[in-house]
Formats: C-alpha cells, sequence, structure tokens
C-alpha cells in the first residue's frame, strides 16, 4: 500500500512540477519602470548669445533617455 501511495505522489508531481514551472516562466518578474523628467536650462555664447530651456526625460531605472525637448532660439532639437 505504502509503494502504491508514493507512486501515485511521484505522478502527481511528474504533472504538477512541468506546469507550475511553466507558468512561473511565462509571468516573468514585474517591475515598475521609474520615469523622471529633468528641467534644463542654460545659456550659450557660441556663434551667438542665448539660451536654452526644456525638458529630459529619462527612465532611470535602466538609464534610457526617453524623450528630449530642448529649445535654442530658432532651432528646435
Amino acid at each position: 500500500m505504502k509503494t502504491l501511495m508514493l507512486a501515485a505522489i511521484r505522478c502527481s508531481l511528474m504533472f504538477l512540477l512541468p506546469t507550475v514551472l511553466g507558468m512561473m516562466l511565462i509571468t516573468g518578474i514585474a517591475k515598475a519602470d521609474t520615469i523622471t523628467t529633468f528641467n534644463v536650462s542654460g545659456t550659450f555664447t557660441i556663434p551667438y548669445s542665448g539660451t536654452f530651456g526644456g525638458t529630459l526625460t529619462v527612465d532611470v531605472t535602466n538609464g534610457t533617455v526617453s524623450s528630449v525637448d530642448i529649445t535654442f532660439p530658432g532651432r528646435g532639437l
């Protein structure tokens, strides 16, 4: 009887373990990105003098720049 119970448990684990592992791989690990917007401003003197300003958006979780909106007089970058 004990051998029969062990065989049943072993059989159940053979089907249950791959299912649980598969579900873990499919769902992955959830994480949240942290997005930070930096205000940018300054002055320049070459080739002429002026000021510039705008925003720089960075995903600080992985260090990538998401967007840049900085304007120089007469030019948009």
